[in-house]
């Protein structure tokens, strides 16, 4: 009398470990959460030429904006062209781990002066940060790494 588990038993369950391998990873893969770095990804996209057009500017010009973290603040310094005018725009801070940390801060400021940003509620990560700001009819446009311990 033969063995009942026979070379076409064998063949079936490699087969079916495989299929029941492939569900496993899909169903998995399907439950993990993805997030685009902003909500209307592709309107951005279509103007990012703008976008590269005002960070050149501030290479051009060299207008970095100077970052100082300590204690619960964090404080940036928008340099000036020339003259201490008034610099208005936005920082955005993009979390790319979670982005329910994502925020932005609006700021009116004398340009050479010091911006401080309370940044206790900000969780201890690493943020992408785009520093946009008008000065003198330029619009200018600064990219950084900011760290947060």
């Amino acid at each position: 009398m033969g063995s009942k588990f026979n070379w076409g038993w064998r063949i079936g369950l490699l087969y079916g470990g495989f299929v029941a391998m492939i569900v496993f990873m899909v169903m998995r893969a399907s439950s993990e959460k993805v997030e685009l770095v902003t909500k209307d990804y592709y309107e951005e996209e279509l103007k990012y030429q703008d976008h590269i057009n005002r960070a050149r500017m501030a290479d051009s010009l060299h207008l970095r904006p100077e970052w100082t973290v300590g204690g619960d603040r964090l404080s940036v310094r928008i340099p000036s062209m020339g003259h201490a005018g008034e610099v208005s725009g936005t920082i955005k801070f993009y979390c790319p781990s979670d982005a329910a940390r994502d925020f932005t801060y609006p700021f009116t400021a004398r340009a050479d002066s010091d911006l401080v940003i309370d940044h206790s509620r900000m969780a201890h990560t690493l943020y992408r940060v785009n520093v946009e700001w008008s000065q003198d009819s330029h619009q200018l446009l600064a990219e950084s790494v900011l760290k947060i311990d």
